[in-house]
């Protein structure tokens, strides 16, 4: 019986191991054909050394990863691939409007979208925030075991997409700490089975391959997509107690985000620095082709 189960196991491993170099090829060939679409349709953003660079191409990633996640997830498990949908499109919608509206750029952080509602003006960031809520709550929020719970679950969903979405300003520094965060999660994880992990991580160390480079961003599609995905995934792999630190650091992560900015704290403190440009100092040099 143990030979019979062996002998059926090795094939399902090594199918296993084929299907990786594929994932890792189509994901790349989506960031490619991605980058080209967000060039010929304008949606470009300056980053931080005031490049403009193809944005949103985290999304035409995004939506097949999020079909691959439901098709490895056990059977009525849709959560997490409706999760990602549905804050990649909201960032989308973000990434156009602020694609042709120069006015909607000058809105930083939830602060100041948050003020231009009070005022009456609806920005593109304001609606992202009710929507984003609104999308948390009935996905994420429906399913918890009471308010409390679930209060707080939304507030990590949103906070980690907030978070790789302010990340995304340099090349390769949303990806580098999405990629960092969901492997440490991934190693803690042992009962996650090999095509779960694979499904959530190989997409985005494709994607890094030109964000590292400075050649594309993922945007606010793809980092809200991928933050969603964060989240998701530390709900399911946390313990309560452990729930309850991250959303303390999340809040005290969003308060630096706001003011003084991560890009502050991090040109101020060498071994950040170190770490930011690890991978892809060619990318931080002015003069450097954009293709």
């Amino acid at each position: 019986m143990d030979a019979v189960e062996g002998s059926q196991l090795v094939p399902a491993g090594l199918v296993m191991l084929g299907m990786l170099p594929l994932l890792f090829a189509f994901s790349l060939l989506l960031s490619l054909f991605g980058r080209e679409w967000a060039r010929a349709s304008g949606l470009l953003r300056r980053n931080i050394i005031g490049r403009p660079t193809p944005t949103a191409v985290g999304f035409v990633v995004v939506l097949p990863q999020a079909v691959i996640i439901l098709t490895l997830s056990p059977p009525g498990d849709w959560a997490m691939a409706a999760t990602m949908v549905g804050f990649a499109a909201m960032g989308l919608y973000d990434d156009v409007i602020c694609s042709s509206d120069g006015g909607q750029r000058d809105v930083k952080g939830w602060r100041g979208h948050l003020s231009s509602l009070a005022r009456g003006r609806l920005t593109s960031g304001a609606a992202k925030i009710l929507a984003g809520g609104m999308v948390a709550g009935a996905v994420v929020g429906s399913a918890a075991a009471d308010p409390v719970t679930g209060v707080r679950d939304i507030m990590i969903v949103a906070l980690c997409a907030n978070l790789i979405n302010g990340l995304d300003v340099a090349p390769g520094r949303a990806v580098k700490g999405l990629v960092l965060v969901l492997t440490l999660l991934i190693i803690g994880r042992p009962e996650l089975g090999g095509q779960e992990a694979a499904g959530v991580l190989i997409p985005p160390v494709a994607f890094s391959l030109g964000d590292l480079r400075g050649r594309h961003m993922m945007g606010d599609a793809g980092a809200n997509g991928w933050g969603a995905m964060l989240g998701m995934t530390c709900i399911a792999g946390l313990s309560g107690a452990s729930l309850w630190i991250l959303l303390f650091l999340l809040c005290w992560a969003q308060l630096i985000a706001d003011s003084p900015g991560f890009s502050r704290v991090i040109e101020r403190c060498p071994p950040l620095r170190y770490l930011d440009r690890l991978g892809c100092k060619s990318a931080w040099k002015r003069d450097t082709p954009l293709a």
